[in-house]
């Protein structure tokens, strides 16, 4: 979704918005925003379809491209959530 409306900003930054840029936005900058010691333990995991090849040159569009169906867990402060 973001990348639709964002069309002119890379998927990179896209994720690091969202992210780590998100947690200092909001003053948290050691709080949240990344799987740091000391930091929240704030994720989610996704299942990725078989036929992926997820490599450093598409990591991150491959990541915009995941819909809520492909959810497996969600992690908030370190508990399962989902």
């Amino acid at each position: 979704y973001a990348k639709k409306i964002h069309a002119d900003v890379s998927s990179k930054d896209l994720f690091l918005m969202a992210t780590v840029n998100g947690a200092r936005a909001l003053s948290f900058p050691n709080v949240t925003g990344m799987l740091k010691s000391a930091c929240s333990c704030d994720f989610v995991v996704f299942k990725v379809g078989k036929n992926i090849e997820i490599n450093e040159g598409n990591i991150y569009d491959t990541i915009l491209s995941l819909k809520k169906t492909d959810i497996i867990n969600v992690i908030i402060n370190g508990r399962v959530i989902r």
